[in-house]
């Protein structure tokens, strides 16, 4: 016996001899379907792959850090030059932002602010991360004593990790409660709120007033967001990133009705006692590909499967077996050498 009927006896995949073979229109839809099917999987296997798999995990805080950054991006229908912003705490420490924040004159038509409807949508977090992305928040004051009449305030402010509020006003407030009918000329507090956020730059946070815009005519306003934050930690392979993700409640209040404070824009802030853990993992590409290999081929000995039992089922329903002869031009005998 030779090397090569030797090796042939252990063939575990032996040929069908041309001939024995039958095509079927019921065979055809059985390969077309499973192979819709297995395109099908193959897409979202590949579609899971690339985005990951995110688990959450909810844990008490245990390191507090003494300062976050808070990151503001607002435009004022103000002057620049009549504006103040003030980050003050529950310690009374009071810090001057606009110091440090970038101040920059320019007209903005706040009627076309159109992210306030988008917000929620795809496209609208597509494009809000890149923009996010792009976004520098650079230490560098820019001139305020400009003569446009809208205001852009951007930048961060180092603030510390306890209660407090970042005020945007115009009016010292003893001018305001001394006579504020008449303290209230020029004054207009509509606004339109670019970004708003706590820590670093993370790419899959859209915080909840990020494109949100308010026009009103009344001069005698205040508009108070309060915002609940909650430490977020991600992680993914080596990478780690320390941010907030926050929510918030709105009250407006017409001071010509309701004389409580000064008109002005309040963002108060607190932090929850919890924090937020998002692992970001993906399985390698070993496991992936065998993951692959074993769908593609359970599919095809699955189908194979339930043509055959398709068939034996109608034979015994039917009581007659399916008739080949019809796809063949002749039989084997008739066939010639």
């Amino acid at each position: 016996m030779s090397e090569s009927s030797t090796l042939r006896s252990f063939d575990a995949f032996p040929k069908v001899n041309t001939a024995y073979k039958r095509q079927s229109t019921r065979g055809g839809l059985a390969t077309l379907v499973i192979g819709v099917l297995c395109f099908y999987f193959l897409c979202s296997e590949l579609r899971g792959y690339s985005n990951g798999h995110e688990e959450h995990i909810y844990t008490v805080t245990k390191d507090l850090a003494e300062t976050i950054q808070l990151n503001v991006d607002v435009t004022v229908a103000m002057p620049c030059k009549s504006i103040k912003v003030i980050a003050q705490d529950y310690s009374e420490d009071t810090f001057f932002a606009h110091e440090l924040l970038n101040m920059q004159g320019l007209t903005y038509d706040f009627g076309t602010d159109r992210m306030q409807h988008e917000i929620h949508s795809h496209k609208a977090y597509e494009m809000n991360s890149k923009t996010l992305k792009k976004s520098k928040f650079k230490h560098t004051r820019v001139g305020s004593h400009s003569t446009d009449p809208h205001c852009r305030i951007s930048g961060s402010v180092p603030i510390n990790h306890v209660e407090g509020a970042l005020q945007i006003f115009n009016l010292p407030d003893n001018q305001y409660f001394i006579n504020p009918m008449k303290a209230s000329d020029g004054l207009n507090l509509t606004h339109a709120i670019h970004e708003l956020s706590f820590g670093d730059y993370f790419p899959k946070v859209l915080n909840p007033l990020d494109g949100v815009s308010t026009v009103t005519d009344e001069p005698l306003m205040s508009y108070q967001y309060f915002l609940s934050a909650v430490p977020v930690e991600y992680s993914s392979g080596r990478k780690k990133i320390h941010t907030y993700q926050y929510a918030v409640k709105k009250q407006t209040t017409n001071l010509q009705e309701h004389f409580v404070t000064r008109p002005a824009i309040f963002f108060h802030y607190k932090y929850e006692p919890v924090t937020l853990k998002i692992q970001d993992s993906r399985e390698t590409l070993t496991v992936f590909v065998v993951k692959l290999l074993s769908i593609l081929g359970g599919f095809v000995v699955c189908g194979s499967w339930i043509v055959r039992g398709g068939e034996k089922a109608y034979e015994k329903i039917v009581g007659k077996k399916l008739n080949y002869a019809s796809l063949h031009t002749g039989g084997l005998l008739d066939r010639k050498s």
